[in-house]
């Protein structure tokens, strides 16, 4: 399958968490976060069990796999939260500054170098997402706090990604979701108790929305990302996600008749045309290194 719809349908997916979210409001950030990764969990662990994917696991696979598992809750409970003290185009701007963390790391860890035509990209996506924070800013400036775990949600999906990409070189799909959702739901529950949040006694359609959250936008949005991670560069998948917030956005003025303001459409277009430019960029980049690389014995084994 073609990396970029799995990447297409992945984005696509996960654009319907904030719309959800919003829907399920009644229950704490949180406890959102806890039952979306713990309904992942049930289904993916079950799965990876029946189908044998978690036998003759090594601690070296398992333990990077719980640590990309906490990171991936730490960016859930960071972000989610910051939505308390800054507007949400701010908190939004700022956790997708992950490509550059991504792009920082990603030659020290996964040995891949952004090209130059992806690094503009990044960049122009980058000044999209400033566009849409500009648009909201009179309305909701935003608080230093909020901002501050904002930023601390990129660097936590940001070391995800890294850790995803190292490890779907040999680890199949199944088994690294298997792994890293319970850490996550585990981690998120673990912070819910501590902020003194109830975990249970939420109405049917709350709980509803939550399962659907874990159904939707983790199970098939995060899943076709991670599947992605084993064929793209990371850097290109935390940039192609820079457009889940325009998505969302459309979304949520369909739905709830929110609409965006001219500045944060004119915005979401920058950030469209500069996830374009990544990932075409990846993909010359990608010719040229087949090209110059020799045939894999037994071609590329699928998640």
């Amino acid at each position: 399958m073609n990396p970029r719809w799995m990447l297409l349908a992945g984005v696509l997916t996960v654009s319907l968490a904030a719309l959800i979210i919003r829907l399920a409001a009644e229950a704490p950030p949180l406890v959102i976060g806890a039952y979306r990764l713990t309904t992942a969990s049930l289904v993916v662990v079950p799965l990876a069990l029946m189908r044998g994917e978690l036998r003759g696991l090594t601690r070296a696979s398992v333990v990077p796999a719980l640590l990309s598992g906490a990171f991936l809750a730490a960016h859930f409970g960071f972000w989610i939260s910051s939505f308390e003290h800054t507007s949400v185009a701010s908190s939004v701007v700022l956790v997708t500054i992950s490509p550059l963390f991504v792009a920082m790391a990603a030659p020290l860890f996964t040995g891949d170098r952004p090209t130059r035509r992806m690094g503009i990209g990044m960049l122009i996506a980058l000044a999209g997402t400033g566009f849409i924070a500009y648009g909201d800013a009179g309305a909701d400036p935003g608080s230093l706090w909020g901002n501050f775990l904002a930023v601390m949600g990129a660097v936590a999906v940001a070391s995800y990604y890294i850790i995803g990409r190292r490890l779907r070189a040999s680890l199949s799909l199944l088994a690294y979701v298997a792994l890293v959702y319970p850490m996550a739901a585990f981690g998120l529950i673990i912070a819910a108790s501590l902020a003194g949040n109830n975990l249970v006694g939420y109405a049917p359609p709350i709980l509803l929305w939550m399962a659907l959250l874990g159904l939707g936008p983790q199970v098939v949005g995060h899943t076709a990302l991670n599947w992605a991670l084993k064929y793209v560069d990371p850097v290109v998948v935390s940039t192609v996600v820079n457009a889940e917030p325009v998505i969302a956005s459309l979304l949520v003025w369909l739905v709830l008749g929110e609409a965006p303001t001219l500045v944060q459409a004119a915005g979401g277009a920058v950030v469209l045309a500069g996830v374009y430019l990544t990932v075409s960029g990846e993909t010359a980049a990608a010719r040229g290194r087949k090209q110059h690389s020799p045939p894999l014995e037994g071609g590329v084994r699928g998640g």
